[in-house]
């Protein structure tokens, strides 16, 4: 899946960020202002809003002098379809997190980090989870690694990307919020919680 485009498994990738765009939006903006939130020049933008407004899927308004304003078309039957396809990011964590919270060896907590928490990425992208181990779980053979294996098939089969995932026994945060390493700042920058408490919460602000 393209983490940063989902819809993208179904239209090209500059449609899927246009109808992103208008899916987050009940209002109707500018082709511009399109352009500028899809992160793409607007001559390009342009051109997918057209296509859509021939199908009717999004809609076109004149806002007084030369501005048009576009807005997505949610009575339009593919509107609910388009909709979901926007989502497929959101849909993605949501499992994920249902999935880790099912496990009979729970995490203490549990962060999505990197370029999937960014909204970021491409097919090529891992999907970055770090999970932290409950005091008293062994390395080899434990219900605890069964999960984490099943998790990364699982993550694999809903959307195509590889899981990373990594486990840090509880007894190790001490010294990470002593010693700083990268991996809490990325933490810090974008991790989104799928179990225990926030990283700002465990590992303390930015020094």
């Amino acid at each position: 899946m393209h983490l940063a485009a989902p819809a993208s498994v179904l239209f090209s990738t500059t449609n899927a960020r246009v109808l992103a765009v208008l899916a987050g939006t009940d209002r109707g903006i500018s082709g511009r202002q399109v352009a500028q939130l899809a992160a793409m020049s607007h001559g390009t933008v342009w051109r997918s809003l057209r296509r859509f407004v021939e199908h009717g899927l999004v809609i076109e308004e004149e806002a007084g002098g030369r501005t048009l304003l576009y807005r997505l078309n949610r009575d339009h039957i593919a509107a609910d379809a388009v909709i979901a396809l926007s989502r497929l990011r959101v849909t993605l964590i949501e499992r994920i997190r249902h999935s880790i919270q099912q496990w009979d060896v729970p995490p203490t907590h549990a962060w999505l980090f990197g370029s999937m928490a960014r909204g970021e990425g491409d097919t090529g992208s891992d999907v970055d989870i770090l999970l932290i181990r409950p005091s008293g779980i062994g390395d080899e053979g434990s219900t605890w690694n069964d999960q984490i294996e099943e998790l990364s098939e699982a993550v694999q089969r809903w959307s195509g990307n590889v899981a990373s995932i990594a486990d840090i026994r509880e007894e190790e945060i001490p010294r990470l919020r002593e010693e700083r390493p990268v991996v809490v700042d990325d933490l810090l920058d974008d991790a989104i919680t799928l179990a225990g408490a926030s990283a700002m919460s465990v590992f303390g602000g930015r020094t």
